[in-house]
């Protein structure tokens, strides 16, 4: 008689995501909520620089399994009187980091 084990432990590859945006670059207060695969994963600091370093606390920095994300940012203001959403998706790499810069400037908010 052998003994035979199943485990239904999956072993995932894991990579980081940095978020940065500049919703300070507004005239108002503005928040960025971001969602990662339809789940929420908090707000993106407003750092205004475009040029992401993974490794700084000033931006929204996580750890994901590999492979291809979805993501949706609702952008509002603290007021409630302006909001925009953007979304797209990117890919994480395995023992990697992906910088993912949401320029509001780029997007057109809604009154």
């Amino acid at each position: 008689m052998g003994i035979v084990i199943f485990s239904c432990e999956k072993s995932l590859d894991k990579g980081r995501v940095s978020f940065a945006t500049n919703t300070g670059m507004v005239n108002c207060p503005i928040d960025a909520y971001l969602y990662i695969d339809n789940f929420y994963f908090g707000v993106i600091p407003a750092t205004g620089d475009s040029s992401i370093d993974c490794n700084s606390s000033l931006n929204l920095n996580l750890e994901l399994p590999a492979g291809k994300h979805k993501f949706k940012v609702k952008i509002r203001t603290l007021d409630g009187f302006c909001s925009a959403d953007t979304n797209g998706t990117f890919n994480v790499l395995k023992d990697n980091c992906t910088p993912v810069y949401i320029d509001i400037t780029r997007l057109k908010l809604l009154k």
